[in-house]
């Protein structure tokens, strides 16, 4: 009768944050003690050429959910351009959101998860939402919640896609004045 049993519960709503689960641990009847377990999220991360590598929106995106209580659980990361939405790691991650795998997914900037245009944006977004799933992007201080229509964060997604679109523009006439 030494032993501990361990017990995973449900989120207490006694003032934490809803998102933090607890997990109370008995010793042999006499006394309790509450640990809190970390939230699990998933992180994508994305860069344009091969020459380049995920350790800086690593780090930042593990800062990040550090400081949120969160832990990454899985990480999408691919090499590839985001003039297209036909990416491979996005994809998958688009499908395990419609499957409810995903709860909380972070991204080192909006521009990482889409650059193809304010419609493809509003779009990804938009099915996250439906999904249930919480988006935080980093660099951009944004954090969209799905159950919470915010017009300022709508604003700044606009912004933000149309600007990854312009930048996407500005690639293509670099790339076409250097042939």
């Amino acid at each position: 009768d030494d032993q501990l049993r361990f017990e995973v519960r449900p989120p207490v709503h006694d003032g934490f944050s809803e998102r933090r689960r607890r997990r109370q641990v008995e010793t042999g009847g006499r006394r309790a003690v509450f640990m809190d377990v970390p939230n699990v999220a998933t992180a994508y991360i994305r860069v344009s050429s091969r020459a380049e590598d995920h350790a800086t929106q690593r780090s930042a995106i593990e800062r990040a959910a550090l400081a949120r209580g969160d832990t990454i659980r899985e990480w999408y990361a691919e090499k590839k351009s985001a003039k297209t939405m036909a990416r491979a790691e996005l994809q998958r991650l688009r499908d395990d959101a419609r499957m409810g795998t995903l709860k909380t997914l972070y991204v080192f900037k909006l521009d990482r998860l889409v650059r193809s245009g304010v419609a493809d944006t509003f779009a990804v977004i938009a099915e996250l939402r439906k999904a249930g799933v919480t988006l935080i992007a980093v660099a951009d201080n944004l954090t969209i919640v799905p159950d919470k229509e915010d017009v300022t964060s709508e604003v700044l997604v606009f912004a933000l896609g149309l600007a990854a679109r312009l930048e996407r523009a500005a690639i293509n006439d670099r790339i076409a004045a250097a042939r």
